[in-house]
């Protein structure tokens, strides 16, 4: 006889791999993201081959995923922190390509303001 299988699982894989993201999940990403814009202005006069504007360009990817997969900007809008730094907003406003530059306006005063210049929530 062969030796006992235990029963497969109720959720394969497949199945997995195959639900969206939860919010949280999405949030999350998202907060990354802008905190990883913060982090390489910060870190522009450190960092070099690939420089932080050149970096820059390799976050919208995955941004672009995250705002067509939940729905559209709106959701990407609601997500306030972290606030960007001054430093962020002028390093994506002047090394953005035209389509970054789209996708990153789109979503808002949350991630086109510096934090300081945002209303308290």
């Amino acid at each position: 006889c062969p030796p006992h299988l235990p029963p497969l699982p109720t959720e394969g894989l497949l199945t997995l791999r195959a639900k969206p993201p939860s919010e949280a999940e999405y949030t999350d990403v998202l907060q990354k993201i802008k905190y990883a814009f913060s982090l390489l202005a910060r870190l522009r006069c450190n960092i070099a081959n690939p420089s932080s504007p050149e970096l820059l360009h390799f976050l919208f990817g995955p941004l672009q995923l995250v705002v067509d997969t939940s729905g559209g900007p709106r959701f990407a809008s609601e997500v306030r922190r972290p606030h960007l730094t001054s430093e962020a907003v002028a390093l994506l406003r002047d090394h953005l390509t035209p389509r970054e530059n789209a996708l990153w306006t789109s979503l808002g005063d949350s991630w086109t303001r510096p934090g300081l210049e945002l209303t308290p929530e």
